[in-house]
């Protein structure tokens, strides 16, 4: 069962107020002597806005001042997560952060954060092991797409081709022209858009397309040439809000 927290960077908050803004980008163009627009019909999210008020207390008004400088410390500690229930958080950075001394023992503070990705994600990554052709149906899980890190190591023959595709959305990835020796792997992150070849990021050797795993059931099809590839695929679930 999942519980609801609220924790910047792993520091726990008192919140008073939360809000989560997503902004969404949308092209549109006026239509000339005519009323209303010409817009696509589908929306892309960009980043979220989070606001949040507090406030934090001390035993004394020296005990307030450490507090207030472990605040600080956690919303100046660059991208962290915050987490909202302890198994779903959001990748933030700190826009803002004001703190109003109320009391000697207490004060108040406000702060703005922005992440960058939209959605929230799973704290626990899924997996999926096994070894090429490697053919399992996995859950996205959540309410939104998510991407998956998948890594195939060469068997002792080495590894000169792959293909890693998701039937259910009809989307494949192609790896061919490269050599991996034995041990060596090709990491995917269909999220960032990288590839690495034995540790380097090479791009030449690919074609076709990134892909997400879909909220529900996607069925996976991934091989290599020659058979045998050991594959890990891993993924976190993400929901919108």
């Amino acid at each position: 069962m999942a519980i609801q927290v609220l924790t910047f960077g792993g520091y726990s908050l008192k919140v008073a107020e939360l809000s989560i803004d997503t902004e969404s980008r949308l092209a549109s163009e006026d239509l000339p002597r005519s009323h209303g627009a010409a817009a696509d019909d589908s929306a892309f999210s960009s980043g979220k806005i989070i606001t949040i008020r507090g406030w934090i207390k001390g035993a004394s008004a020296e005990a307030l001042r450490d507090s207030i400088s472990a605040l600080s410390s956690a919303f100046n500690g660059g991208r962290q997560a915050l987490k909202i229930f302890d198994d779903r958080q959001l990748w933030c950075v700190k826009r803002r952060l004001s703190i109003i001394r109320a009391l000697p023992i207490m004060a108040e503070f406000s702060a703005e954060l922005f992440a960058k990705d939209p959605f929230l994600e799973a704290v626990s990554a899924s997996t999926s092991n096994g070894a090429a052709p490697h053919t399992p149906t996995v859950s996205g899980g959540g309410d939104a797409p998510s991407p998956p890190t998948i890594t195939l190591t060469a068997p002792g023959g080495g590894m000169t081709a792959a293909t890693i595709a998701n039937t259910t959305t009809g989307k494949t990835f192609t790896w061919s022209g490269g050599s991996l020796t034995s041990g060596q792997t090709l990491v995917v992150d269909m999220g960032a858009r990288t590839i690495t070849e034995g540790g380097t990021e090479v791009y030449t050797h690919f074609s076709g397309d990134f892909w997400d795993l879909l909220a529900g059931n996607n069925t996976l099809n991934i091989t290599s040439t020659p058979t045998g590839a050991t594959v890990a695929i891993s993924w976190r679930a993400r929901w919108y809000d």
